[in-house]
């Protein structure tokens, strides 16, 4: 069985639902194990790290664009093969 590990940076609940029922969907549909590691409000350069080492694909909302900017900077040093999705609101200049 395939594994994909996912990090998502979102704090609103309703959002997390969708993203988690989509890679539910997806994960079932694909026979393949999906791991969603989130990335907490307020989490520090060594957290983002950590939850970024494994990643494959990233979504990162740029509600606060300063956030969304730092968090694709660590997850390019960290994991340059991951693929990383802005989304949600307009994506940031320096991303």
């Amino acid at each position: 069985m395939e594994r994909l590990c996912v990090v998502i940076d979102e704090s609103r609940e309703e959002r997390k639902k969708l993203l988690h029922d989509v890679l539910a969907a997806y994960a079932v549909a694909r026979d393949t194990e999906v791991e969603i590691r989130w990335i907490q409000a307020g989490a520090g350069d060594a957290e983002i790290r950590s939850a970024c080492t494994a990643a494959q694909l990233a979504f990162v909302s740029t509600r606060d664009t300063e956030r969304a900017a730092r968090i694709g900077a660590l997850l390019y040093r960290t994991s340059p093969d991951c693929t990383l999705a802005y989304y949600g609101y307009e994506a940031p200049d320096s991303a």
